[in-house]
């Protein structure tokens, strides 16, 4: 009976921790401020994904998306303003036929996906395109618009590590020269 008693009672332990865990790791997997897929879950995922070689000349490819002036939006308009944006763009990223996996992180004004494509400069093109036709939001009574940068990098393959690719997209999104840059080594 003493034996019945210990296996339940670790039965139940095994389960609360594996459920605590679970809860932990959907805390990480999550942007606090849009309830949408985190840059920590990206990683993750397009760690995986861009594991598989593609076919016909493509290549997969992170883009990045930046709002510029974020502390200035979050002074002029709130935190609020700006997570709705993020959620807003990051849905349509979602319906955008070239993006997969798109993913937020709010507080800095970021959403990332991967893009699969042949060609560069077709990617910035639809890129562009995507993020002009996303940078109004309502606030009360007013369209604002809020300015979006993006970045792209090519994984390469086998594929490189996500977050150095990320932080190169996030240096391209900091370039001044356009507002879509695909990464090039000059840029370090």
């Amino acid at each position: 009976a003493a034996a019945v008693v210990a296996l339940l009672l670790i039965y139940r332990y095994i389960r609360v921790r594996r459920r605590h865990t679970d809860e932990i790791q959907a805390l990480v997997d999550t942007d606090s401020y849009t309830g949408l897929h985190s840059h920590r879950w990206f990683e993750h995922g397009a760690a995986e994904i861009a594991a598989a070689p593609l076919t016909d000349g493509h290549a997969w490819y992170v883009v990045a998306f930046g709002i510029p002036n974020v502390d200035t939006i979050t002074g002029m308009y709130g935190q609020e303003t700006v997570s709705r944006f993020v959620t807003k763009f990051a849905r349509a990223l979602e319906r955008a036929p070239w993006a997969r996996l798109a993913a937020t992180h709010a507080s800095i004004g970021h959403v990332l996906c991967l893009a699969a494509t042949a060609d560069a400069e077709v990617l910035a093109e639809d890129v562009r395109a995507f993020k002009e036709a996303q940078e109004y939001i309502a606030v009360g009574a007013m369209n604002v618009h809020i300015r979006v940068r993006a970045g792209i990098r090519a994984l390469d393959f086998p594929p490189m590590d996500i977050r150095k690719a990320l932080e190169q997209a996030n240096l391209a999104i900091h370039d001044e020269e356009d507002d879509v840059r695909v990464y090039n080594e000059e840029m370090r």
